[in-house]
């Protein structure tokens, strides 16, 4: 009804409530229908560093090796 040239005043009586009820919905309406701007980032794991232990029969460790590091040791170890 607002849109089609009605008074504020002339709606809230139609529907039987107050002009300042009717204000505070419309307002409330307005502000909540209003789109916003929303970045959306993708989040990025860090980066994980895998480690190993390798420990001998005689108490010998060998620590902080990588995959491919634990793979040569234990071939030339054989």
């Amino acid at each position: 009804m607002l849109d089609k040239g009605h008074t504020l005043q002339a709606v809230a009586e139609a529907i039987g409530i107050s002009t300042t009820s009717l204000y505070r919905w419309s307002r409330d309406l307005d502000e909540s229908a209003s789109f916003r701007p929303v970045v959306v980032e993708q989040e990025h794991a860090p980066d994980v560093q895998v480690t190993f232990e390798v420990r001998s029969p005689k108490g010998y460790v060998v620590g902080g090796l990588g995959l491919e590091d634990v793979a040569e040791l234990l071939g030339r170890l054989g």
